[in-house]
C-alpha cells in the first residue's frame, strides 16, 4: 500500500514548535496550493490549505525557517484524525499531513532538509529552484 503526498505551496504562518506529553518535539504549520485557470476570459483562482506536521529531534531547527510566505516543497503522508467533542458530544474529522521532507524553494535559498522517520537529523544540499508551476520538470 502507499500513502504519499506532493505538495508545493506557501506557508500560511509561522511554524509552531511544541512537545508531545511524551517530549516529543513537533512542528506544524499551514500551506497554501494554489490553480489558476481561465474561464470565459475571466481568470479563476481556487486556494487549498492543508495542514502540516513533523515530529522529531530536527524541528527545532527546521522551526526557525518555516516562516510565512516561504516557497516549499512538502512529501509526506496523508493522515486522517477523528475524535469525540467533549462539550457537544459529536464526533470531529481534521486531515493533515505528516512531512516526510522539505525543500525550499525560494529564490536564493534552495536548501533540500531530508526527514526521514528512521533519522532524526537533517542534511541540506543546494537544488534548483522553481519559479513559478510551470518550471517543475515533470
Amino acid at each position: 500500500m502507499l500513502n504519499k503526498v506532493m505538495l508545493i505551496g506557501r506557508v500560511g504562518k509561522d511554524a509552531e514548535l511544541r512537545s508531545t506529553a511524551a517530549g516529543r518535539e513537533v512542528i506544524s504549520f499551514s500551506l497554501a496550493t494554489s490553480k489558476t485557470w481561465t474561464s470565459n476570459g475571466e481568470k479563476k483562482e481556487q486556494t487549498e490549505w492543508h495542514n502540516i506536521v513533523y515530529f522529531g529531534k530536527a524541528a527545532a531547527t527546521i522551526a526557525k525557517w518555516i516562516t510565512k510566505g516561504r516557497k516549499v516543497w512538502i512529501e509526506g503522508e496523508i493522515q486522517y484524525k477523528q475524535w469525540e467533542d467533549k462539550q457537544t458530544g459529536s464526533k470531529r474529522y481534521s486531515t493533515q499531513i505528516q512531512a516526510e521532507s522539505i525543500q525550499f524553494l525560494d529564490k536564493g535559498k534552495e536548501q533540500e532538509i531530508s526527514l526521514p522517520s528512521s533519522i532524526p537529523d537533517f542534511s541540506t544540499t543546494d537544488r534548483q529552484s522553481y519559479d513559478t508551476m510551470d518550471d517543475i520538470p515533470f
